[in-house]
């Protein structure tokens, strides 16, 4: 796996915990491919402070559009500017932490760019040359291990189902 972008999300003036999981299982499974992890951020002004914090938990580089405009959620804003970033871009995994803005935000993406969405995952397994996705299923009495076509492939992380890193 050579590029894995994570969506991060905030939550007030701070990176959402979710997102602080999906960075440190990016990094995880970057180490562990010899790949990179970059993160996407849209935020209102300050943001470039948490860009620097997203960094310290992982990331390699961050693309960071800071306008007033995403100070506040605005999914057809959000999916426009992901498209536009993810445009010519090597990633071949794209993941984002479970939330009310992210479930629609992946599924327009993923129906956008054509490529497959596994979402809900609470493990992220090594599988061949690429990743499995393991997901509930069944209100959680059984679970399902997916491989999704296309890149890049877009993965929505359970919370507390991931570690940060450490500060």
């Amino acid at each position: 796996m050579a590029a894995i972008w994570v969506y991060l999300e905030t939550a007030g003036q701070a990176l959402s915990k979710g997102s602080l999981e999906a960075l440190g299982e990016a990094r995880r499974q970057a180490d562990a491919s010899g790949g990179s992890v970059t993160g996407l951020l849209f935020g209102g002004p300050g943001s470039a402070t948490l860009a620097a914090a997203a960094g310290m938990q992982g990331a390699d580089r961050v693309i960071l559009a800071e306008d007033p405009a995403c100070a506040a959620f605005n999914l057809e804003l959000q999916l426009q500017l992901a498209l536009r970033a993810l445009a010519g871009s090597e990633a071949e995994l794209l993941l984002m932490t479970v939330s009310t803005h992210t479930r629609e935000l992946a599924a327009r993406l993923a129906a956008q760019l054509g490529v497959g969405l596994a979402a809900d995952c609470v493990e992220l397994l090594r599988a061949g040359d690429g990743l499995a996705f393991k997901r509930p299923i069944y209100a959680g009495k059984a679970f399902e291990t997916l491989r999704v076509a296309g890149k890049p492939a877009i993965a929505t992380l359970r919370p507390n189902n991931f570690a940060a890193l450490p500060p």
